[in-house]
């Protein structure tokens, strides 16, 4: 549901701060119940959450863990996916 896959020009490392603060914006832009739902399509507990910034933050941190994982957002850590040869030759270069 997000639009997170399929996006270029931010391979670098160098701009861990920048990137986390867009993903929290690109998180404040969603709706609580947008949250909970990508929260919960990862398995990540959201009903402790006392409001709208702390399922924000929650998010936040997935979505930056997922891109330091795979750049194209092809791979997610611990889910087992399908890809071809030379999808995965990318993920390795």
């Amino acid at each position: 549901s997000t639009g997170s896959t399929g996006s270029t020009g931010s391979t670098g490392s160098t701009g861990s701060t920048s990137a986390a603060e867009d993903f929290v914006a690109q998180c404040r832009q969603m709706k609580v119940v947008e949250l909970r739902t990508e929260l919960g399509q990862r398995g990540i507990s959201w009903a402790d959450a006392l409001d709208k910034d702390e399922l924000v933050e929650r998010l936040a941190q997935v979505l930056a863990k997922e891109a330091a994982f795979c750049s194209s957002g092809r791979l997610k850590p611990g889910i087992v996916s399908k890809i071809t040869g030379q999808e995965l030759e990318e993920e390795l270069a």
